[in-house]
């Protein structure tokens, strides 16, 4: 029997591969599909054959998000799931268990108490709110919003600071500014857009972007340098989508071609460690 004969019927390999997934941050895409076929070998070694690698099998990425499609099936009615992000620099696909609710900070994160949620919500506020869309936050300035959230001494601070870093809530720059992580962008999204809307639906009030391209929330990549128009890229998809037009004029019906550098949004990519 065939990969995609059984990823869709729920099984061993399945809840394993979940289990995996769940005890890890995070896990890029390329990482998932030797451990599924490790997975395949040790459960089901009758789906492969003698043609194949005696230590694991081939898996596809087609197989890989079958798999995972069934998860979600299994999980989505208890309010989780896993999605997929790709990194906002390199363009990497990361998989991720998450919470699907709208306050996803308070509904999947149990071992933090209220305040120390709350302390989480108050730099990611901070975080969004700094002037030009720099969407980062200097790391004595977020140490002293945990601080004064907590009431917390510097020493405290830092290391419940740390510790956020450490379980992928944000990342530190070479420049010591804190940012979002990849992860957090992708569970939080919702949340986000709730909190802190699109410039696209509201310039005055709008805090972020939606890639052009990919559809996804741009912390770091470029805008449209026509201060009304909303249209941002990431830099990876802001590459294809000039390969794709032989004029790149912005899709939002203004004049600025994307031959030109746009208006960053971010950190400087080199500066993420």
């Amino acid at each position: 029997m065939s990969y995609s004969s059984r990823m869709d019927v729920y099984s061993p390999t399945h809840i394993t591969l979940l289990t995996y997934i769940r005890s890890a941050s995070s896990c890029s895409q390329s990482q998932l599909l030797k451990v599924l076929a490790k997975i395949i070998r040790a459960i089901e070694p009758e789906v492969t054959t003698a043609s194949q690698s005696p230590v694991e099998p081939t898996i596809t990425k087609e197989v890989l998000d079958g798999y995972i499609s069934a998860i979600n099936t299994k999980v989505n009615p208890t309010g989780f799931k896993i999605a997929k992000y790709r990194d906002q620099v390199s363009g990497t696909i990361y998989y991720i268990f998450i919470s699907t609710v709208s306050d996803a900070i308070t509904k999947s994160n149990t071992s933090y108490t209220p305040p120390e949620i709350d302390s989480i919500k108050k730099v990611i506020d901070d975080i969004i709110d700094q002037d030009s869309f720099v969407y980062s936050l200097g790391y004595v300035n977020s140490s002293q919003r945990v601080g004064q959230t907590l009431n917390k001494t510097a020493r405290e601070s830092n290391m419940f600071l740390t510790k956020l870093i450490d379980d992928g809530w944000f990342e530190l720059t070479e420049e010591d500014r804190i940012v979002l992580s990849g992860r957090s962008i992708c569970e939080l999204k919702h949340y986000l857009v709730e909190r802190y809307g699109l410039y696209g639906e509201d310039v005055e009030k709008g805090k972020l972007f939606v890639c052009q391209q990919c559809k996804e929330l741009v912390t770091i990549g470029f805008k449209c340098k026509e201060n009304s128009c909303a249209v941002s890229f990431h830099a990876k998809c802001l590459d294809f989508y000039n390969r794709l037009h032989d004029s790149p004029r912005c899709p939002g019906n203004c004049n600025f071609e994307w031959t030109e550098a746009g208006r960053r949004l971010g950190v400087l990519p080199e500066t993420l460690k």
